[in-house]
């Protein structure tokens, strides 16, 4: 997971930029105005774009209302077709029902509980401006991870989905030993590639739906959804024994650091805070750096 380098954008800055873009072309662009993934904005490619539940999905929403397969796009260029596939409780165009519908800019698409998508044909340079907005509010700037405020946002709304739908989930809270050593002995430029390679390491070993957050420093913390305990507790351990061995070269030396891991989760039928999971991680974690570190600690509930 490579890092996302950010600007500051200013109001002034955006509107220059996006009146300087009036004689570009226009593509057709999805934007997501409210939902669990408010703010995201995205370009249609040519073809068929499904929207719903499914984590391969196009654009994948997580929200009660939404079907695995609830919406598609058609594009073929500027032409955009929206059909419903048949959803549970359906997809509304500007407040109609839907079943197809050739979309007009500011065409608005309401599906699930809250989930509400524009329709609009942007810039590439309108768009990409969103994109950075979008990154700059949810991504850690260094790692590319998400950001402690989207997980805490994540979490609270991953743990009332499993209320109504009981099924697990498990947290882990993960923490670079002895983090400060390598700061101190080959500073912080050294300290931020290690960060860095680390964060991208951890990604390449969770699946599709997992969610890793920088959670503050060199802690990190991970949602796996429909995940057990002692599932998480494996998952911990592919993640622990890839860093141990991932070797990061700097200055003509390979870099080495290890991961003590604290996990928790609940299984759905017990009722449970978001706080909860983060303090049963948190003290998971604190054992692990008690016993040793370069280790996995599980609390169970």
């Amino acid at each position: 997971m490579a890092a996302r380098p950010t600007r500051r954008l200013t109001r002034e800055s955006m509107e220059t930029t996006l009146a300087s873009t009036a004689s570009e072309p226009r593509v057709p662009c999805v934007t997501v105005l409210s939902g669990p993934v408010a703010g995201f904005t995205a370009r249609l490619p040519d073809g068929r774009q499904v929207v719903g539940r499914d984590q391969g999905s196009w654009l994948c929403v997580d929200e009660d209302g939404v079907s695995r397969a609830h919406l598609a796009f058609l594009v073929e260029g500027m032409r955009v077709q929206a059909q419903d596939l048949g959803s549970t409780n359906g997809t509304f165009c500007n407040g109609q029902p839907l079943t197809t519908r050739v979309l007009q800019d500011g065409d608005q698409l309401r599906l699930g509980e809250t989930t509400c998508l524009k329709f609009e044909h942007k810039t590439t340079t309108e768009h990409a401006l969103l994109q950075r907005q979008y990154e700059a509010a949810t991504h850690d700037a260094l790692t590319g991870c998400f950001n402690r405020k989207y997980l805490l946002e994540r979490l609270s709304a991953e743990v009332a989905f499993t209320a109504r739908h009981p099924q697990p989930l498990a947290v882990l809270m993960v923490d670079l030993d002895h983090f400060k050593n390598v700061n101190d002995q080959h500073g912080h430029a050294a300290g931020d590639l290690v960060l860095t390679r680390v964060a991208r390491m951890m990604s390449s070993l969770l699946r599709l739906g997992d969610v890793l957050c920088r959670y503050g420093g060199e802690e990190f913390v991970i949602l796996l959804r429909e995940t057990t305990v002692p599932s998480a507790v494996l998952a911990a351990e592919r993640l622990r024994r890839g860093v141990e061995h991932l070797g990061i070269p700097h200055a003509g030396t390979d870099l080495r650091v290890t991961l003590s891991i604290g996990v928790t989760g609940t299984d759905g039928t017990t009722p449970v805070t978001a706080q909860a999971l983060l303090d049963w991680a948190d003290h998971a974690l604190y054992a692990a750096k008690n016993g040793g570190r370069n280790r996995v600690v599980a609390h169970t509930p």
